[in-house]
């Protein structure tokens, strides 16, 4: 009541409150979410249906809250991780509560059962994706921020700059939950997605008027937590779980990352059109972020962290059993050595660093890369757009039949053809956009070919370390390539030898895939 009383609009009144409530009822389900393996599809419509699907293998609740006879029936959503794990507590098979499983429509089982299987993860993923993809609409809080904070866009600027490297560190360093003793699947998602909604919170409240407060908020939480749940996303879309189709669910679930700007971003217009500014409209960012990771959690509650975790190639059949049978922990010291990869993941991080370097420098000069040719400066954002989409769908739809190296090392010849095109006829509306669109291509490429080569290297047990290592270099190339072509420009007057510089970056990225040794696609991919 207190929090709600503070919102002024009457809306966020309302909405507050349901947060609440709506946090009152998913703690209590994630506080005992099963570790084990379910039972068929079980609901949590109500508290006696589950007793009556529970009867014969569960106590009385409010024996097993009690925690005196049984105290071993209760497993935290927190603890869930099976039996036998390095240091890990082992979690009974019986639970008297479970966080709620979505279920699917009895119809969809005419599909093809591995298919089936696959809809609920890739469901959660898609909106997992959704989630964190709300992070790009930054640029639409600018004025309002300049107003309220007084500062310049210089300033601001730096916010969103600091909230890049946060995101790469958050990726790179996020999988180090993975291994925390107490947390599962679903737990993860809910610390992401509620850590997340306190970072928004803090921005709205104190952010809004001390800048201070903005980089921690926004940057260092809020996107921090977001490299961690897009790392996590990769994870699940890499594991044995879409075994022969890892690469389209990576290109499905990073193409509606890209879709999450232009979903959240009419709340976010309607949230200033109330005259509230940038503070209602983080507060409505974290209402939204608040509510939607509860069915993520939900269609993440059956998934454990031994279903993500595949041996390299080359790894003896008994090793893959004792692993799989174990179930140890993802970050456990026989699971992290990659001591073995070091010539591959530099060489790769190379081809990360020049294939992204071209649309990253997109990201920050498309529009105005356009309106110096004398077009519409959305057309180059679209054109780009148009091509990052492609990429990432288009990649992910062949990948699983193709090697991945491939994808590495031509795509970038088909941008450096166009790019050159531009640099030559530097007055072609045409050709400027094509070049754009081709820079888009790539960098969806890299997006869906990079992690799916990196899990075909070392395995899933060892995806997320070695993926943070090569993520890196998207970082270091979002810091440089923007920075680059700008400083181009106000030597130059225009962005001709920006594009001679991507030119270049993606020749590279050709070779350093070109050097990569050969991967192919596992065999019996269902294709």
């Amino acid at each position: 009541r207190h929090l709600a009383a503070a919102c002024p609009p009457h809306t966020m009144r309302v909405t507050t409150f349901a947060m609440l409530c709506m946090a009152a009822r998913a703690s209590a389900f994630a506080l005992s979410a099963r570790s084990h393996s379910p039972t068929p599809q079980m609901t949590s419509q109500t508290t006696s249906r589950l007793g009556r699907l529970q009867t014969s293998r569960a106590t009385a609740l409010p024996s097993a809250l009690s925690g005196i006879k049984q105290p071993a029936r209760i497993s935290m959503a927190w603890a869930s991780v099976p039996p036998g794990g390095h240091g890990r507590v082992p979690v009974p098979a019986a639970a008297p509560w479970s966080l709620p499983v979505i279920g699917l429509p009895p119809a969809l089982k005419r599909l093809d059962p591995a298919l089936y299987r696959m809809l609920r993860p890739m469901l959660a993923c898609i909106m997992f994706s959704l989630l964190t993809g709300s992070f790009y609409v930054w640029s639409m809080l600018l004025p309002s921020l300049e107003t309220s904070l007084g500062v310049s866009r210089t300033s601001l600027s730096g916010v969103a700059s600091t909230a890049n490297v946060c995101f790469t560190l958050g990726t790179v360093f996020g999988p180090k939950l993975f291994s925390h003793p107490h947390l599962s699947i679903s737990g993860m998602a809910l610390f992401c997605g509620w850590a997340s909604t306190a970072g928004l919170l803090l921005a709205s409240v104190v952010g809004v008027h001390y800048l201070p407060a903005m980089y921690l908020g926004w940057a260092a939480i809020f996107a921090g937590l977001g490299g961690a749940a897009y790392s996590l996303t990769l994870k699940i879309t890499n594991s044995p779980i879409f075994k022969g189709y890892n690469g389209l669910a990576t290109g499905i679930a990073l193409s509606f990352r890209a879709l999450g700007a232009p979903i959240v971003s009419p709340m976010v217009v309607a949230a200033l059109a109330t005259g509230g500014g940038a503070a209602v409209a983080l507060q409505s960012m974290a209402a939204f972020t608040f509510l939607c990771i509860i069915p993520v959690a939900a269609l993440m509650a059956n998934m454990r962290w031994g279903q993500l975790d595949l041996p390299a190639a080359g790894e003896s059949k008994a090793s893959k059993e004792v692993k799989v049978a174990s179930s140890a922990s993802p970050a456990s010291p026989a699971s992290q050595d990659l001591s073995h990869y070091k010539r591959e993941l530099r060489l790769l991080w190379l081809a990360t660093f020049f294939g992204t370097f071209p649309g990253l420098m997109a990201h920050g000069h498309a529009a105005a890369m356009m309106a110096s040719r004398g077009g519409a400066a959305a057309v180059g954002v679209s054109m780009m757009a148009m091509g990052s989409l492609l990429g990432r769908f288009g990649v992910g739809a062949v990948v699983d039949k193709l090697p991945a190296r491939s994808c590495l090392a031509v795509v970038p010849l088909f941008t450096a053809a166009c790019l050159t095109c531009a640099t030559l006829c530097s007055g072609s509306l045409a050709v400027g956009a094509t070049a754009l669109f081709g820079m888009g291509l790539t960098y969806g490429t890299n997006a869906v070919a990079t992690p799916v080569l990196v899990n075909r290297m070392v395995g899933s047990n060892n995806f997320s370390p070695a993926f943070g290592f090569v993520f890196s270099a998207w970082g270091v190339s979002g810091v440089l390539a923007p920075c680059i072509a700008g400083k181009l420009f106000d030597l130059m007057g225009g962005y001709t030898l920006s594009m001679a510089v991507a030119v270049g970056a993606a020749l590279a990225a050709s070779a350093a895939a070109v050097l990569l040794p050969p991967d192919a696609p596992p065999k019996g991919n269902g294709h």
